[in-house]
């Protein structure tokens, strides 16, 4: 499952693509006015519109992330490693999918068709990417169960070596697992970036439901049932809680770094849900390439959702967790150039300090 649009590669007024599986009438009369017509430019606009906002807000939240996840108050963590991790590889899936479709449509720049190693390189490393942000937040989510759950193990097994390695091991495996893109991509004879004859049948038919499985499908499933138990444990807690009289930071500390990361993995589930279930009707309907107008619009509603789940994550932190908005606060402040009020209260500060040491100096000649 790709997350290319493929209602881009028509072109109404492009001779070159006439052999294109999907072509829209030439009108030589009046300004098309009709719905099929009207429902692929409002397609276009709307992704032309909406596809930059997201790689800008997306980029700038997932920067952001990576700063505050990197201070010394959450670098001793080992969820501020897959965090970090996942602020890049949603990042790169911004980046890739916005320089093939964004310059596709709007700029008539192709860049899958200019070279082979490029086609390959894309439909490999891009489906990778997007793959291996899915099982981040399934990985992270399994540390948060065996934090639960499983208390006096999770100092053994849920440390920052055994984060580090999994990041690590995870894009090795997504990487494997679309191994097969590489010879099943090349140019055609139009030059476009095709399913190679030879592998057309396995590409075509067979990868879809892999992609959506490794994707969308199997981490849903175990999404569900870890924080399923996660939130039964935690309201089990939250009743042991009430009763003591004590308060114990780190528990509540542990607390509100599960409940961020269960946030997480229902924005993911809610935001790439519709775009697995979409491409898998198309392909289970014959309708992949050949789109009808209205299809054509909703795989562009669903594709900007499931865009928007790798932006949306440095909101998900700051809504829920107060101690990554107390550090995004401090890190917008060290930026900031200090107000007058401040100014004013360093210079006092200095004074008092001086005003201090010549007073303890007095003091030392009295005494000598």
């Amino acid at each position: 499952m790709s997350l290319d649009i493929q209602i881009y590669n028509i072109k109404m007024t492009d001779s070159s693509t006439m052999d294109e599986m999907v072509t829209l009438p030439v009108l030589t009369t009046a300004p098309p006015d009709n719905d099929d017509d009207r429902y692929y430019k409002i397609a276009e606009d709307l992704f032309i519109a909406v596809s930059p906002i997201i790689l800008i807000v997306g980029l700038v939240g997932n920067i952001l992330t990576l700063v505050v996840m990197n201070r010394p108050s959450h670098r001793s963590s080992s969820v501020s490693i897959y965090l970090s991790t996942l602020a890049i590889s949603d990042s790169l899936v911004l980046i890739l999918d916005f320089i093939n479709n964004w310059f596709k449509m709007n700029l008539d720049i192709k860049l899958l068709e200019m070279d082979e190693t490029f086609c390959k390189f894309h439909r490999c490393f891009f489906d990778a990417v997007f793959t291996t942000s899915s099982w981040l937040i399934l990985a992270v989510s399994i540390e948060r169960f065996i934090a639960v759950w499983f208390p006096l193990k999770a100092k053994r097994l849920c440390t920052i070596k055994t984060a580090r390695i999994t990041c690590c091991v995870l894009p090795l495996l997504a990487l494997a697992c679309y191994a097969h893109r590489v010879p099943g991509w090349h140019l055609d004879k139009t030059g476009r970036c095709n399913t190679h004859p030879k592998h057309r049948n396995f590409q075509e038919i067979y990868v879809p439901w892999l992609s959506a499985v490794l994707y969308s499908y199997g981490p849903i499933v175990m999404l569900i049932v870890f924080n399923g138990l996660i939130v039964f444990r935690l309201k089990k807690m939250a009743s042991k809680r009430d009763a003591m009289t004590s308060n114990d930071k780190s528990s509540s500390q542990e607390r509100r770094i599960t409940i961020t990361i269960v946030v997480i993995c229902v924005a993911f589930i809610l935001l790439t849900l519709p775009l697995a279930l979409f491409y898998i009707f198309q392909f289970a309907m014959g309708e992949f390439f050949d789109q009808r107008p209205t299809t054509a619009l909703a795989e562009t509603i669903v594709l900007i959702l499931g865009l928007s789940n790798h932006a949306v994550n440095f909101f998900l932190y700051v809504m829920s967790s107060a101690g990554f908005r107390a550090e995004v606060r401090r890190v917008v402040c060290f930026c900031r150039t200090p107000t007058r009020n401040q100014t004013s209260n360093v210079n006092s500060t200095d004074k008092s300090f001086s005003t201090e040491r010549i007073s303890v100096e007095n003091i030392s000649a009295k005494v000598s």
